[in-house]
């Protein structure tokens, strides 16, 4: 009767566990995923940055930072309500994803804002990418037949970059 005690206790300790272990990981998702997009959150994009930062002064690795803006997002709310803003968000979130690599991170910033980190990617690279992003987002419609234009912003980081993270914040 004890062992049966002794493993029903076991069995309900590990059961409730595997619930906190849940828990803390929903947790963790929620306090680093925009909620609308499903894409990092401002908070989890300046992690990224500040990591990029400190391995670019540590080991010299350089990495580059795209700032996205939707062109006349408002127009967008105008015509088609926040729903059909939120439908544009969603979509262009999966466009930009397309054609980005496993390893860069790609976030909403803020409203119709985006930032996409790219590690290892110098300027040159990083400009190339901002063009083909513009192309590949304006090359069809996002949603229904309403097609939508973006505008970037390039930036990479440099010797004596230690308000690389600041800049970004004030964006």
């Amino acid at each position: 009767a004890v062992l049966v005690a002794a493993l029903y206790l076991f069995s309900s300790y590990q059961q409730r566990f595997q619930i906190a272990q849940l828990t803390a990981d929903q947790l963790a998702r929620l306090a680093n995923t925009d909620e609308l997009t499903q894409l990092a959150n401002r908070r989890r994009v300046a992690e990224a940055i500040e990591s990029e930062l400190l391995r670019f002064t540590r080991y010299g690795h350089s990495f580059s930072i795209i700032l996205i803006d939707v062109d006349h997002f408002k127009a967008v709310n105008d015509r088609f309500g926040h729903s059909g803003g939120d439908k544009t968000l969603v979509a262009l979130a999966a466009r930009i994803t397309d054609v980005l690599r496993h390893v860069d991170t790609l976030g909403r910033w803020g409203g119709e804002e985006f930032v996409v980190v790219l590690p290892e990617t110098p300027f040159g690279e990083t400009l190339h990418k901002a063009t083909a992003l513009c192309g590949h987002v304006a090359a069809r419609p996002l949603v229904g037949d309403h097609a939508v234009t973006i505008s970037c912003g390039v930036t990479s980081v440099a010797a004596g970059d230690t308000a690389v993270l600041q800049a970004v914040r004030d964006v």
